[in-house]
């Protein structure tokens, strides 16, 4: 395993000072101007002493530490320790002896190098404000809940609103084993006004482009014209909200006979009904259902208290939580 450890450390120096970035022929590369104090046993060393002073003030000083190991064993350290940068201009202001050195007072123009630049430069960065950040995705995540509970409302009125049933004149004869059959003519047509709130809530929990996943495709028809039924197209980031609407249980059609008083007498349940995102079926979309009844059974002894029927759409749990709902 190796690992390359980057070190800096900014020699701090009383006898250096900055002053402001100058212009250079590469601003991508720009130089600072130090004014630095020099010492050495010659002019030659005082000079690269300051050099150095303000090289190291300016970029710094830096230390680039490689290590390998081998099962935990530090086989090598090398350390370099080097100053990047260089001198792009200088100026000796004034020279002085002392105790044998000499110090020269110097103004020194030092331009980053780009070595420098790549050991020492800071990774990309995007500035995060986690707090705003933390709220607004709660305040986001609230307000889908809020607009799911709004589209579980739509979804439950499906059964009372999205159908329109209607039962016509009923028949009866009897059969082979003389048992008494009822015919019920039946229609059904989807309601428009609730496919328009649907088409609505279906359209503000849309979060998804053309490249999402999951999308929705919801028939409608508002003129009922069988030609020109109209094709919604929804997409879906989220997938929860998709498998709601998607996996939608249309449930059971429910027909129920009731006296003069309104009360149930006898109720039966039929499976044809159709998908939730079929919201185009016409007004003589129809069918008929044969109720049997033995004369001996005891169905057959509450017919005489039928005074209407009544057909309504409701969930499959529902319907078999009131065992007596689907009874026939």
């Amino acid at each position: 395993m190796k690992y390359l450890i980057v070190l800096l450390a900014v020699v701090m120096t009383a006898c250096a000072s900055t002053t402001p970035q100058l212009a250079t022929s590469n601003n991508k590369n720009p130089s600072q101007e130090v004014h630095v104090t020099g010492v050495g046993k010659t002019v030659e060393e005082a000079k690269q002493n300051g050099f150095k002073i303000a090289i190291e003030y300016v970029v710094g000083t830096v230390l680039v530490t490689e290590k390998e190991a081998n099962n935990n064993q530090l086989i090598k350290n090398q350390i370099i320790n080097y100053s990047a940068g260089y001198v792009d201009n200088y100026k000796i202001l004034s020279q002085t002896v002392t105790n044998n050195n000499i110090s020269l007072s110097m103004n020194v123009t030092v331009k980053s190098s780009h070595i420098a630049e790549m050991i020492l430069g800071e990774k990309s960065r995007t500035k995060l404000e986690g707090d705003s950040m933390v709220s607004k995705y709660e305040s986001l995540l609230n307000l889908r809940v809020q607009q799911e509970k709004l589209l579980d409302n739509v979804l439950d009125n499906y059964y009372d609103q999205g159908i329109v049933y209607k039962v016509g004149t009923i028949k009866y004869k009897y059969d082979s084993s003389r048992n008494l059959i009822l015919t019920l003519p039946q229609e059904k047509s989807s309601n428009q006004n609730y496919y328009k709130a649907l088409d609505e809530v279906l359209k503000l929990l849309a979060d998804g482009d053309s490249y999402s996943l999951y999308k929705i495709e919801l028939r409608v028809n508002p003129n009922h014209n069988k030609i020109f039924s109209q094709l919604r197209m929804y997409s879906f980031t989220d997938e929860r909200i998709y498998n709601k609407v998607q996996n939608f249980d249309t449930g059971l059609i429910v027909l129920k006979f009731l006296d003069s008083n309104n009360n149930t007498v006898y109720s039966t349940c039929f499976h044809n009904t159709f998908h939730l995102l079929s919201g185009n079926i016409e007004k003589d979309d129809s069918w008929e259902d044969e109720l049997k009844f033995n004369p001996k059974s005891p169905a057959y002894q509450k017919i005489k208290s039928f005074d209407h029927v009544e057909m309504s759409g409701m969930r499959v749990q529902d319907a078999y939580k009131n065992k007596s709902l689907c009874q026939g």
